[in-house]
This record gives C-alpha cells, structure tokens and sequence, in this order.
C-alpha cells in the first residue's frame, strides 16, 4: 500500500460516529487545532437515507461525498485551498453500515507504533485527496470501533506499563494494558441500559435527572451495585419512593450508582495498576466518585476528542 500524500502538513481528523461527525482541521506539525466542524451526519442516519433511495450512488461514494461537503464547508470558513490534505476517519465509518466495513485489527494491539488496519482510499478524478479509513479492534468474544485511536492518543503521553482504560458511554470499556499493548477489553451496556431503565420501565416513575449529583444516594448504589444481585437491587429504586418516599432527584443518582457501580465493581477482582477515565462530564464526574469510593486513585482524561486527534497524529505520522 502506498503511503499517503501530505505536502501541506495539514491532515483532517474526522471521528465518524453511529449519531455524530466531527471533523478537525490539524496542523502536523504544531498539533493545534486550526478549525472544527461537528454535525448530527452520524453513519446511523446516512446509511438510513442511502438505503432508503435507490437512487443514490454506491454505498462507498454516497458517504464520500458527505465528507467532502462538509470540507467545503470548512473551506468556506478557513481556506479554500485545502483539495489536497488528507483525512483520517476512525469510528463507526469502518463499519457495516459505514462507507465500508473494514476488518478488525486483533489483540494483542500495540499502542507502541499505531499498526491500525485501515485502507487507503487514494486520490482519483472523483476524489481530491488521500483518505485512510481506520478500523477498530477485536478479542475473541469483543469489539471496538474509535476508542482504539483514544487509546493511541492516551499512549502519546502515558507510559502505560500496566494500566486500565475505563471509557465511560453508552457502551463503556475496560481496556487492560500491559507494557503498551492492549492485551483484552470488556464492553457494558452502561448507559443503554440506564437510559431504558430510567425513561421506558417501571422505575421512570421513579426517577428525575437534577441538577447536582446527590453523593450520599449514588455512593449507596455504587455499594449495592457491587455487592447484591443487580436485578434484585434495582427494584429498591421502585420501593424507596413507594415506602420511604425518596424524592425522583436523589433515587435518580441511586439509579445511577447501581449501573455503574455494577460495572466498576468489576475491577475489584483485579489489580488494575495505574488507572484512566477517558470520558466526559458528567460522566467522568460519577465514575470518579465511585471509584474513588472503592479505594481507588483514577485520573482522568477530560476531552477524549484531544486524544482522537493525537491517536490520528500518530497514525499519519507511521503513514507519510
């Protein structure tokens, strides 16, 4: 595979997610940040609209083309001489419903030299720039798309010897490290399953979302969450507002520290080494508190969006 073409020493960053686009404007060699673009053309909503007119191109350049409207768009902001620079796409873009599905690179994964799968999408008369579509990561029984640049960007400025990546989200992750290389991960349904629980079952009644964290009620769910049966304690959110009258607010954040403390409950099985939360407020907030709670000593990384462009970086950097 040929190399790509970078004179400028500019390069986009574009993390394509299933609900979200984002696309950077990268100076190589300063690493800031030149212009950013975010829209809600995540690959969920385009492969929807692709699939439901026949009359689209192909699968691969109907989402090119997308792509290349929103850099016009940044052109009209920043330059319009910006044909040339190249772009790196990692996310939900590699996947079955993206612009094209791509194989998963396998664990064990180095974060030593970025050896990512990808393809090149080289320039042609339809296409004015080199594109490197990154692909994910995948154990025997799991998978990921995109944290595997974040990880990437997290290893250009942490040793990580021996360490645990806990991505909060929808789908969160623990991704265990040994000596720069992810040796195996595990994905929770975290956020999916909170939502449902506190806007479509039994317990939305229940529940409101407030405006402070009520620590002493969360800290509780985090303790039942690890210690009792999950489906037996969720009911006691259900049961403290019928019999103990805890107001929506506070049985919310119960609610909360049930689920994750579920999740990170898990971690107490092992010895996790140095510990990261890659995430975002208010998540980072809540998962701080409850691993703190459990005696350990998290740091956390509060723009996951910084680490995309520094794992991007480091690919370009293996690449040109």
């Amino acid at each position: 595979m040929r190399q790509i073409h970078n004179a400028n020493n500019y390069f986009f960053s574009c993390d394509w997610g299933t609900t979200s686009f984002r696309l950077s404007l990268v100076d190589s060699n300063t690493r800031n940040v030149i212009y950013q673009h975010d829209t809600s053309g995540g690959v969920k909503n385009l492969f929807g609209r692709w699939s439901r007119d026949p009359g689209h191109p192909d699968r691969e350049t109907f989402f090119l083309n997308y792509l290349e409207d929103q850099i016009r768009q940044v052109a009209d902001q920043v330059s319009p001489t910006l044909k040339n620079i190249p772009v790196l796409i990692s996310g939900m873009a590699s996947s079955s419903i993206g612009i094209v599905e791509l194989p998963y690179a396998r664990v064990p994964f180095s974060l030593a030299d970025a050896s990512v799968s990808s393809r090149l999408i080289p320039r042609s008369d339809h296409n004015t720039r080199d594109i490197l579509l990154i692909s994910g990561v995948r154990s025997s029984s799991d998978v990921m798309r995109g944290e595997e640049v974040q990880l990437l960007g997290l290893a250009a400025g942490f040793s990580l010897e021996n360490a645990v990546a806990v991505m909060p989200g929808t789908h969160s992750k623990h991704v265990f490290i040994r000596q720069q290389q992810v040796t195996d991960f595990k994905t929770y349904m975290t956020g999916e399953v909170f939502e449902l629980l506190s806007s479509r079952s039994v317990l939305s009644d229940s529940v409101s979302s407030g405006d402070i964290l009520h620590t002493d009620a969360f800290l509780e769910g985090v303790k039942k969450g690890c210690e009792e049966n999950l489906l037996h304690a969720l009911f006691e959110v259900r049961t403290r507002d019928l019999l103990a009258g805890v107001e929506p607010a506070p049985n919310f954040d119960f609610l909360s520290g049930l689920i994750i403390g579920s999740e990170v409950g898990d971690l107490l099985s092992i010895s996790p080494g140095d510990l990261y939360i890659i995430g975002s407020d208010p998540l980072n907030t809540r998962y701080k508190t409850a691993l703190e709670y459990l005696d350990f000593n998290p740091e956390t990384v509060p723009n996951p969006g910084d680490l995309i462009i520094q794992g991007h970086l480091k690919i370009i950097n293996r690449n040109t």
